[in-house]
């Protein structure tokens, strides 16, 4: 087994981790490059109370052996879906791929299916359908919220009463030694 690893944050928000043992502290941004590891850091976040629960659903370990080593275990499929892959993956998966996913996949790949259905947007509508069944996310509210917006920016306020220059009121300056 290799003594590094890459990680990846697997999802739309941060994900931050404390191993005081190791006086370290580490943030993972959205998108952000990948991160070099080391195995025995990534051992003692599977200690920490939550750790394998962020490992599991937050951040991706990009070694299948390292990953099942540190959960004991296998994971799903869908853990190895990464943000690149979704848009690609949403236009060609079939539905029942896609139910699946939502079923089954970590929570931060959830959360991506959610952003990238909408910044795609999804035009699969009974793929949209079963967002909205089984996670209880509506993407056409989403959609509809997001040009509602749009429409409130495009739309600058106008004055009902026009004050000539003169009517403003002239201030002085003095300046006294």
């Amino acid at each position: 087994m290799k003594d590094k690893c890459t990680v990846y944050n697997k999802s739309a928000g941060h994900v931050v981790y404390r191993l005081p043992e190791l006086g370290l502290r580490r943030q993972f941004y959205p998108r952000e490059a990948k991160k070099d590891i080391s195995v025995n850091e990534l051992e003692k976040l599977a200690q920490t109370p939550g750790g394998r629960k962020l490992i599991l659903n937050y951040l991706m370990v990009d070694d299948k052996e390292i990953l099942e080593y540190l959960i004991n275990g296998r994971v799903e499929p869908e853990y190895w879906i990464k943000e690149e892959d979704i848009n690609n993956w949403m236009s060609t998966c079939t539905l029942e791929e896609f139910q699946d996913a939502l079923d089954f996949a970590p929570e931060g790949t959830k959360d991506l299916i959610k952003a990238h259905a909408v910044s795609l947007p999804l035009n699969d509508m009974s793929k949209r359908d079963a967002l909205k069944k089984q996670l209880g996310f509506d993407v056409n509210k989403a959609l509809e919220l997001i040009a509602s917006e749009e429409k409130k920016e495009e739309v600058k306020p106008v004055r009902r009463v026009q004050t000539a220059e003169s009517d403003a009121p002239k201030r002085r300056v003095t300046i006294s030694e």
